[in-house]
């Protein structure tokens, strides 16, 4: 009998658990995002005001402020002029990439992609300068699988707990039964 409560129980547990770490890992991915958009916004609209006072040279001081931001300045071309992690010169055109072509188009342009450069899963949001440069900002970010990953022992410390729970009020629901009455507590005694 023990068994059998104990073997429902575990699959409620899992049955709650995985769509509960499937929508945590999502909401968590999507909260991520909206602070890092935020975040990337604001420091763009800061540079972009300092660049429009105090021209590009400006950004030259930017290098060893934060390791985690990418600044990069095209030219309305396409060309990269500047950016904190490589040598401009040496980087391909840039007139083709969509957050480039929005903000030449719009003011401003965003997306998510690898970047070719670092090899990593970036935020890119792009600014256009008054000049008619823009100025790209961008981060690294948690792809979906990475957040899940980070999650993943949330949830496994919930489910030991929700096992051992299980098996204590198995344990209970067992003692308490011990052939006097059904599953649920109620009938007749046997015998």
């Amino acid at each position: 009998m023990r068994k059998r409560i104990q073997k429902s129980m575990m699959f409620i547990l899992i049955a709650i658990l995985v769509p509960i770490y499937l929508i945590m890992s999502v909401g968590v991915y999507q909260r991520n995002l909206e602070i890092l958009e935020g975040e990337i916004k604001q420091e763009a609209s800061y540079i972009k005001r300092a660049v429009d006072l105090s021209g590009t040279e400006y950004l030259a001081q930017l290098d060893d402020v934060d390791q985690g931001t990418r600044v990069t300045l095209i030219a309305s071309t396409g060309e990269v002029l500047y950016d904190s992690r490589n040598d401009g010169s040496t980087m391909e055109n840039h007139k083709t990439r969509a957050e480039v072509q929005q903000a030449l188009k719009n003011g401003t342009g965003e997306k998510i992609r690898m970047s070719d450069t670092v090899r990593k899963e970036l935020y890119y949001y792009a600014v256009l300068l008054d000049d008619g440069n823009v100025l790209r900002v961008s981060k690294s970010m948690d792809s979906l699988m990475w957040t899940s990953l980070n999650i993943l022992p949330v949830v496994i410390g919930i489910g030991i707990i929700g096992l051992v729970l299980a098996w204590f009020l198995a344990k209970m629901a067992d003692k308490q039964t011990d052939g006097t009455c059904n599953s649920f507590g109620f009938g007749k005694p046997i015998g």
